[in-house]
C-alpha cells in the first residue's frame, strides 16, 4: 500500500473517531454558551466547565501526531534541501509538547 494512502487513511479515521470522543466528552460535562438570544444555555452533565483552550489543546496533539506520522512515512521524490534535519518532526514533537500542555493545564475540572 503506498504511504500516502496510508497517511490518507490515518487522517480520514481519525477525523471519525475525534469528534465522536469529542461529543461524548461533552455531554459527559457541563458546558456553558451563550446563544443568539444572549442566555446562557446548559447541557447537563457533572458540575465542570470545558474550555475552548482544552479543545485546541487536543487539535494541537492530534496535528502534532500525524505530522509525525506523515514523515515517518513521506520520501520526498528528490533531495530537499536541509532534509536531514527532518523539520517534519520537529514541528510535530512542537504541537505535540503544547497540545499535551494545554490538555493538561486546561483539563476540565469540578468546581
Amino acid at each position: 500500500m503506498d504511504n500516502g494512502l496510508v497517511t490518507m487513511w490515518l487522517a480520514f479515521l481519525l477525523s471519525i473517531i475525534i469528534p465522536y470522543f469529542a461529543a461524548k466528552l461533552a455531554a459527559d460535562f457541563r458546558l456553558q454558551y451563550t446563544g443568539s438570544s444572549g442566555r446562557s444555555v446548559h447541557m447537563t452533565g457533572r458540575d465542570s466547565k470545558i474550555t475552548i483552550w482544552f479543545f485546541i489543546g487536543s487539535l494541537l496533539l492530534v496535528y502534532g501526531v500525524l505530522i509525525v506520522g506523515a514523515e515517518m512515512f513521506a520520501k520526498p521524490a528528490q533531495p530537499v534541501v536541509l532534509g536531514e534535519y527532518r523539520f517534519g518532526y520537529w514541528m510535530g514533537a512542537l504541537l505535540i509538547v503544547l497540545g499535551a500542555y494545554y490538555c493538561i493545564h486546561f483539563r476540565p475540572r469540578k468546581d
